[in-house]
């Protein structure tokens, strides 16, 4: 199976494809090191390796921080970067802090109905998707609020075709579907 993705928006969305979504305040905060299936998307742009793809938010500075975080100042910055692929298995990681409670960190819309989806809600990381069996969630299950201007590292993974994992700071969540698609 594979997710044929446009493109890939981190921090918020473009506007004209806010008609698909529910409303979702955009992620405002600092984001740095968001590796999806393997590679080093913000590192790529900081570097130059990816010459397509359009920014509102802020490049950091290298100092006192060991990657090169991108901030979101605002609801109104975003980056959108190229087509991405994902395949029956991902693995996605990045690391981020804010103080908003809520807010879209990350958004992949594929073929039809497909998405990927990454929110803030009440200070938790939910991870939202539909990869053709319907829309699923799930949600960190960590014992404090993650809006605490901490730095905080997420790891999700889709090991298999319906096992997908969650981990947020050390604590994971794995949840398994069964496919009604046939």
């Amino acid at each position: 199976m594979t997710l044929d993705i446009q493109t890939l928006h981190v921090g918020s969305i473009y506007p004209e494809h806010l008609k698909h979504m529910a409303i979702m305040p955009n992620f405002v905060g600092h984001l740095q090191h968001f590796i999806f299936n393997r590679k080093h998307y913000l590192d790529m742009v900081h570097s130059g390796q990816i010459a397509h793809f359009k920014a509102t938010a802020k490049f950091g500075k290298r100092e006192n921080i060991v990657h090169h975080p991108v901030t979101f100042k605002s609801k109104f910055t975003f980056l959108g970067l190229p087509q991405l692929r994902a395949y029956s298995s991902l693995q996605l990681y990045f690391q981020f802090k804010t103080m908003e409670p809520n807010g879209l960190i990350l958004f992949n819309a594929g073929k039809g109905q497909d998405f990927i989806a990454v929110e803030l809600v009440d200070g938790h990381i939910h991870y939202v998707f539909n990869l053709g069996d319907g829309p699923r969630g799930v949600r960190s299950n960590t014992k404090t609020a993650l809006n605490d201007n901490q730095w905080h590292a997420v790891t999700i993974g889709r090991p298999s075709l319906h096992m997908h994992t969650l981990m947020v700071d050390d604590m994971i969540t794995k949840v398994s579907f069964i496919s009604l698609v046939v």
